[in-house]
């Protein structure tokens, strides 16, 4: 697959965090498969925040960058989690 990711991002404020959600475009890789780009992307538009995500599973983990450059993905905490699914 060549196409990137195809994802909604919205900045949520009380987290002071981006909140991305994949939106499993047929052809499309997914935002776990793209994770370098939909990191630099994010971080060009909103800046140096955390970053977490919505897979095509809807389940939600962080997508962890140094200076804008994914490194890794990790779990989110259970209050964050919680804060999350009642925002959305």
């Amino acid at each position: 697959m060549t196409n990137h990711a195809q994802y909604s991002s919205v900045y949520q404020p009380t987290l002071d965090a981006i909140l991305v959600t994949d939106l499993c475009v047929v052809g499309a890789r997914s935002v776990t498969n793209d994770a370098e780009k939909v990191v630099a992307d994010v971080v060009q538009q909103y800046g140096d925040k955390r970053i977490f995500y919505c897979d095509s599973t809807s389940a939600w983990d962080e997508l962890v960058h140094k200076n804008g450059v994914f490194d890794q993905f990790a779990p989110i905490d259970p209050s964050t989690h919680k804060f999350i699914r009642e925002y959305i």
